[in-house]
C-alpha cells in the first residue's frame, strides 16, 4: 500500500506490483533469552515484484519507501527484515 500510494503522489505509472514474504523464525531457546540479550526472533525476506517502464532512480526510491512503511518498522523491532526488488 505504501509503494502504491508513493507512486500516485510522484504520478509515476505502475502496472501492477506483488510482494512476497517469507518468514524464518528462530529456535524458540531465543524467545527464552532476557530482552536485552536478544537480537531478533527471526528474520523476514521480503521480494517485491514492480510491473513498469520507471528507472533505476525511481526503483531504489521505492525500496527506500518500503522500508518506511507502517508495518515494516512494526516487525523490525523483533525481525531481520531483508528486500529485494524486481522490475
Amino acid at each position: 500500500m505504501t509503494i502504491l500510494l508513493y507512486c500516485r503522489r510522484k504520478k509515476w505509472d505502475l502496472n501492477g506490483v506483488s510482494v512476497t514474504c517469507i518468514l524464518d523464525e528462530n529456535d524458540s531457546s531465543v524467545l527464552n533469552k532476557a530482552a536485552q540479550e536478544q537480537t531478533s526472533i527471526g528474520s523476514i525476506s521480503v521480494s517485491i515484484n514492480i510491473k513498469s517502464d520507471l528507472d533505476q532512480s525511481q526503483i531504489s526510491r521505492i525500496e527506500s519507501i518500503s522500508a518506511k512503511c507502517p508495518v515494516h518498522k512494526a516487525l523490525e523491532r523483533s525481525y531481520d527484515i531483508s528486500h529485494n526488488i524486481k522490475s
